[in-house]
């Protein structure tokens, strides 16, 4: 038996394993984890509306960030038009940064690509969030 040519030869081509996720009979349903009861539950909602938990995170629960953090940028990426690999991947470092010091240039970089991916309603979210990020205390050396 001689070895398949590629990965997705083994399973069939590109567009059977599409229709595995796209199924007319099973849509694909994204979830997101809601903050109810102070555990993990998996709630259906809009892109923006998970953003706004990822954001909440932040402040409330920052231990909780990561995890959903990484879960919205999945779902980012798939409701992105016509995403780049490049683009996906500086996606994904703007929402790593926005849980640091550089959080509002990290949001101006997310705001850009979502801008250009056709995703107004997370530009709108994340122009409302800078508005709320205090600003930094700069040291003043002195004399």
């Amino acid at each position: 038996m001689t070895a398949p040519s590629s990965p997705l030869a083994a399973h069939g081509t590109a567009a059977a394993l599409g229709q595995l996720h796209r199924s007319p009979q099973r849509p694909v349903e994204h979830a997101a984890m809601s903050r109810r009861d102070g555990g993990w539950r998996l709630d259906r909602v809009p892109l923006e509306d998970e953003l706004r938990i990822c954001l909440a995170y932040l402040q409330e629960t920052p231990e909780r960030f990561e995890r959903a953090a990484v879960a919205w940028h999945a779902r980012w990426s798939c409701a992105a038009t016509q995403l780049t690999l490049a683009d996906s991947l500086v996606a994904l470092g703007a929402v790593q940064a926005l849980a640091g010091p550089g959080s509002v240039p990290a949001a101006d970089a997310l705001r850009t690509l979502s801008t250009r991916h056709g995703l107004d309603e997370v530009v709108a979210v994340l122009a409302e969030w800078v508005g709320t990020v205090p600003e930094p205390q700069i040291a003043h050396p002195e004399s």
